[in-house]
This record gives structure tokens, sequence and C-alpha cells, in this order.
């Protein structure tokens, strides 16, 4: 086997941060390509919420709403992968998941928090997001 394979597939916790990495203890972590797509993904998320806000389906309000509560999930993400993130199947299944979810909330930004808006539909989203970031922080306590 080769690659992320060659170290199993689901592989254990490492924390890495500055100063281990600044003393030798582990090492520097590379930007794997599902990381990469899983960026992307919020990118067209945001891109689609632009053009919810040019074609005005959304308030200014909503769009700050909107674009605060999915630049969070970005950046919670985002700390999380540069802390204990790694390339193995279990990590390229929890982003699959969390990409999908990711889409599923862009759809829902259109038409806004009204009646004949998502809301509430996209809150659900959101809601599932943070139960499985939750589950994966609890993974890493546990390993």
């Amino acid at each position: 086997m080769h690659g992320w394979a060659s170290e199993g597939f689901f592989q254990g916790v490492t924390v890495r941060n500055d100063e281990l990495i600044e003393d030798g203890i582990v090492n520097p972590r590379k930007v794997h390509t599902t990381e990469l797509f899983f960026d992307l993904m919020f990118a067209a998320s945001l891109k689609q919420l632009n053009g919810y806000l040019i074609e005005e389906e959304i308030s200014y309000l909503e769009y700050l709403q909107y674009f605060t509560s999915t630049y969070f999930f970005w950046m919670s993400n985002t700390y999380y992968s540069s802390i204990f993130g790694n390339d193995d199947l279990f990590h390229k299944l929890f982003y699959a998941v969390f990409s999908v979810l990711i889409i599923y909330m862009a759809m829902f930004q259109s038409g806004g928090w009204q009646e004949d808006g998502y809301g509430s539909e996209y809150g659900v989203m959101a809601g599932l997001l943070r139960i499985l970031t939750a589950f994966v922080y609890l993974k890493c306590y546990r390993f």
C-alpha cells in the first residue's frame, strides 16, 4: 500500500501545534487534497450566498447572518483540521459528510428567514453540522 493507506485506514489522533512542531516533537502537517476540496465547498457556498443577495432573494441582514454562520463553520473546521486533522479514511468520510451538509446549507439560504424561505431547514443543517463536529472532537478525546 502507498499514500495514506500505508499508515492505516483509521489512524490515531496526533496533536499538532506550533510549539510541538518547532521543538521537533511532531512533524509538520501536510495539506491534503480532501481539505482543499472541502474549502472549495465553502467558497461555492459563499458564491451562492452572494448570488442570492444580488438577486434580492435575501436582505443585507440575512446575508450577514448567513455569511457569519458559514464563516464560523469553515473556521471551526479549519481549526480542528490544523490541530487534529489527518488523511485517514475516517477524516475522508468526515469531510465528505461535512461537505454534503454544507451543500445543503447553501441550498437552504434562498428566500431568507421568511415563510417562503428555508430558514428552518438551514437551521437543521447547521445543527447537524454542530453535532457532527462535537462527535469528531469527542473522538479526539477518546483516542
